[in-house]
């Protein structure tokens, strides 16, 4: 599993243009011959502020964007699948308001 900062505009989904280039670059690791049989779960996370509900819906959708940016650097969709995971899993649960929080997963799924 991989944890990855993309950055998004502020209360949305949308990538910023900075993060893409490392999304280019995992969509090329994930097309590689190592990686070209395994799918993929995205996880979107989001910080500790806010309210759960809300988060839940925000990280559903920032890695939705993910996928999306990746099916359009070709890797196939069949093979991604997205999930908002909100708050619930902090990387930093001492400061939940720390950016590093605020991330995509990459896990191998089934």
């Amino acid at each position: 599993m991989v944890d990855l900062t993309v950055q998004f505009a502020f209360d949305s989904a949308t990538i910023l243009d900075e993060s893409k280039p490392l999304l280019e670059r995992l969509a090329r690791a994930l097309n590689s011959a190592q990686l070209s049989n395994l799918r993929f779960v995205i996880e979107g996370h989001t910080d500790g502020v806010g309210n759960k509900p809300y988060n839940d819906q925000l990280s559903a959708r920032r890695a939705q964007s993910v996928v999306d940016f990746l099916a359009a650097a070709g890797v196939s969709p069949a093979r991604l699948r997205s999930q908002g995971k909100g708050f619930s899993e902090l990387l930093y649960p001492q400061d939940p308001r720390a950016a590093g929080n605020r991330r995509v997963r990459i896990k191998v799924g089934v």
